[in-house]
C-alpha cells in the first residue's frame, strides 16, 4: 500500500511588514511578489504594529503608508530604529501623492530609508532594498 503523500510546508525567505490599511495596494502588492519568495505581513491598528516590530520574527522590509497614520507612521520608524534587532531594516514610508520636502526631512530624521510613491513598482523597489542589505 502507498503512503499518503504529505505536503511539506515552506517557509517564505523573506518577511515584509505592512502597516497600512489600503485593500486596493494590499491587493496590488500580494500578486507582484513571488508566494514562495516573500510572505506580506500587514497590519493596520498601531498596537498591533508595536508587538510586531518588538517581537524576535525576522522582517526584511518595513513598508509604511504614510496615509494610514500620517506622522505617528513615523514615530514608528522611529520606535523601530530604536530597537536593537531592527536598526539595519530598511524602512519604507509610501505615499500617495508627492511627499514634500519638510515631509521627507521629517522622515529621514525618523529613520525612514526610502520615501516612495503607492503608483511606483514596489516590489523592485522592496528587491532593490534587500539586494543592498550587507
Amino acid at each position: 500500500m502507498l503512503a499518503a503523500a504529505r505536503l511539506i510546508p515552506t517557509e517564505p525567505k523573506l518577511r515584509l511588514l505592512y502597516l497600512g490599511n489600503d485593500l486596493k495596494f494590499i491587493a496590488a502588492l500580494r500578486p507582484a511578489l513571488d508566494e514562495g519568495v516573500y510572505l506580506l505581513v500587514t497590519c493596520a491598528d498601531r498596537e498591533g504594529a508595536l508587538l510586531f516590530l518588538k517581537s524576535d520574527i525576522p522582517y526584511e522590509v518595513l513598508l509604511i503608508d504614510f496615509a494610514w497614520r500620517k506622522k505617528d507612521g513615523l514615530e514608528i520608524a522611529r520606535l523601530a530604529r530604536k530597537l536593537r534587532h531592527r536598526k539595519r531594516m530598511p524602512i519604507v514610508l509610501l505615499g500617495g501623492a508627492r511627499l514634500s520636502s519638510q515631509t521627507r526631512a521629517v522622515a529621514e530624521d525618523a529613520g525612514v530609508t526610502m520615501c516612495v510613491l503607492r503608483t511606483q513598482d514596489v516590489p523592485e523597489v522592496v528587491k532593490r532594498l534587500i539586494g543592498q542589505k550587507p
